[in-house]
């Protein structure tokens, strides 16, 4: 699924709430340094290749490579972008570059700021334009989101400034809620997690299967030993997984990729989740820098097992504790 999302400045998209959704996955954009009037940036973080073609009459197709630690985003000259002399329209951006397939996926690239989702799930989507309000809506800066991204909003320089470290500053850095209590059933008193709860919040958009720390091949076939784990933001799914276990161990289990209602090809491609906090990158992705925002003290993020998946291959983890 590929959709494409212009955003107002400072505001939400029309039809959005007004507000952003609360326990979301943030994917924060970082405003390129390179852009100006004279050229298109276009920041592609979906793990694809993608194509862009510009407005004007005859343009040639341009590959757009995903980004890596250090690459800078790509520039494409508005001699080239524009599709009329008011070069409000600057061509688009597909996944495929023949004929039918381009025309079928292309998204619309105008002046401003142009925001295309590529997955699945969904996620509250931030850009801080870091110039003034007239270059915010006349440069063309696009985003190719790792994630769905079900709210966009942009935000103006004044707002506090999120750091992107070099050399991470092409980079999004993807926030993730850290939740702290759950519902074992509708209706139920909220409990809090323990050091013997194993919480799981899929925000790759696919499904995931976890199984216990002593399970075997038998036990990933014949699904004894296994929980699927549906991804949040879709289908109605906003609650991270909870499993509750009988003592703390180190060792808490295993996370895999794998279809609705097929274990068999999950052991294969297993992770290892231990107690405290676990970041699980998803196989086919773009990389993005990555944040988890524990608001507990050290040794209960420690003992804790919370378990995110990824959308992205989050090169760098950063848990912050109170």
């Amino acid at each position: 699924r590929s959709s494409s999302v212009k955003a107002a400045y400072s505001q939400a998209v029309a039809g959005q709430p007004t507000k952003p959704p609360k326990k979301a996955l943030n994917v924060m954009f970082p405003y390129p340094a390179e852009a100006s009037a004279r050229n298109v940036q276009i920041c592609n973080y979906s793990g694809k290749r993608y194509y862009y073609q510009g407005g004007k009459e005859g343009a040639g197709m341009v590959t757009v490579e995903s980004l890596a630690v250090g690459d800078k985003c790509h520039a494409i000259a508005l001699v080239d972008a524009c599709a009329s002399r008011d070069c409000w329209r600057r061509g688009h951006v597909a996944p495929c570059e023949t004929g039918m397939c381009f025309a079928g996926s292309r998204k619309a690239v105008t002046a401003g700021i142009t925001v295309v989702s590529t997955g699945e799930g969904s996620a509250v989507c931030t850009v801080v334009c870091m110039g003034t309000q007239d270059e915010c809506k006349t440069q063309s800066v696009v985003y190719i989101s790792p994630a769905h991204c079900g709210y966009v909003q942009v935000l103006p320089t004044q707002t506090e400034v999120v750091e992107f470290p070099p050399p991470y500053q092409y980079l999004p850095k993807l926030v993730f809620p850290y939740p702290t209590q759950w519902n074992p059933y509708p209706g139920a008193t909220p409990e809090g997690l323990t050091d013997t709860t194993i919480t799981i919040c899929n925000w790759s958009g696919h499904n995931y299967w976890f199984s216990t720390g002593d399970s075997t091949d038998e036990a990933w076939k014949h699904g004894s030993a296994s929980t699927v784990v549906k991804p949040l933001g879709k289908a109605g799914n906003h609650q991270c997984i909870v499993i509750k276990t009988k003592e703390l161990s180190w060792r808490r289990g295993y996370v895999a990729p794998c279809g609705e209602g097929e274990t068999e090809c999950a052991r294969a491609a297993a992770q290892e989740v231990h107690a405290g906090v676990n970041v699980v990158n998803s196989p086919k992705a773009g990389q993005a820098l990555c944040t988890v925002d524990c608001q507990a003290e050290t040794d209960v993020c420690r003992t804790t097992t919370v378990v995110f998946i990824s959308p992205a291959k989050c090169d760098k983890v950063h848990v912050a504790t109170m």
